[in-house]
């Protein structure tokens, strides 16, 4: 890859995080900031994810004082936060200064690209596994049952993301799957659909379903469905556990990001 191709696919993959954390700047009570100098989301919801910073360009000699700045509605709405560091974050040592402010460092997601002219559908499917599309209030029950599942987390933060999913069910850029396996909801997947680019986001699978190839699967649904709607590009962060599964399907590495999180109590 030469470096005006990888260029082009590390902005790529920047802008669609912009547009994953714009997806949910309408909700009910949300503060959203897409400016020269960052990109920013406020839900007040118990969800790192939707509490978001993430392309940052910050410059001079107040360095310190914009990061608190941009803290405030945060630490107002007493929220944990979750602040993406990318290959073109700004200053270069942002890092130090987060953790300088107390962020705890989390994972190194991989960026990764994938040309959808190269998706192979010839996959062995599941038989038990179904995968449908989220499009009606019982999709997005399940839809939350498996993610929430997945993450490990509780009832009432099911309670309180099933509001925020309801009110993007009729969202076309934003497009959700849902797994059954033998009809109990399973794994989970999702796109931003973004320019010519499709990101690849919120790949779930309940803990006790792993290792049964869930996780390939309805990532090929998702770049399936976004292929037929004539998308060319795919884009992701990966975790640990989906590297390897996320080169198989075709995905290339072009650069890395670092997960800082602060809690606000």
């Amino acid at each position: 890859m030469n470096d005006v191709l990888k260029k082009q696919r590390i902005k790529s993959i920047e802008d669609n995080i912009s547009a994953l954390l714009a997806n949910w700047k309408d909700l009910e009570g949300a503060e959203f900031i897409h400016d020269s100098t960052k990109v920013q989301l406020v839900t007040g919801m118990p969800f790192a994810f939707l509490n978001s910073i993430a392309n940052t360009y910050f410059s001079g000699s107040d360095i310190e004082k914009q990061i608190e700045d941009t803290l405030v509605p945060y630490k107002a709405r007493k929220v944990p936060v979750l602040w993406w560091i990318g290959p073109n974050s700004k200053p270069d040592d942002l890092d130090i200064y987060l953790e300088d402010l107390g962020f705890k460092k989390g994972d190194e997601p991989p960026g990764m690209y994938m040309n959808l002219k190269d998706l192979d559908l010839s996959y062995k499917k599941i038989p038990e596994l179904r995968v449908e599309l989220v499009k009606n209030e019982k999709h997005v029950e399940d839809w939350i049952s498996a993610f929430i599942a997945g993450l490990g987390g509780t009832e009432n933060q099911k309670k309180q993301f099933f509001k925020s999913e309801m009110a993007l069910l009729q969202k076309s850029d934003y497009v959700r799957f849902i797994g059954y396996w033998n009809e109990e909801p399973v794994t989970t997947s999702a796109l931003i659909l973004d320019e010519n680019v499709a990101g690849v986001y919120l790949v779930v699978t309940k803990p006790e379903y792993r290792g049964k190839g869930l996780g390939t699967a309805i990532t090929i649904a998702a770049l399936k469905n976004a292929y037929e709607r004539g998308y060319q590009e795919a884009i992701l962060q990966s975790s640990q556990m989906g590297y390897n599964i996320y080169r198989r399907i075709g995905f290339e590495e072009c650069c890395k990001f670092k997960w800082y999180f602060y809690r606000f109590e």
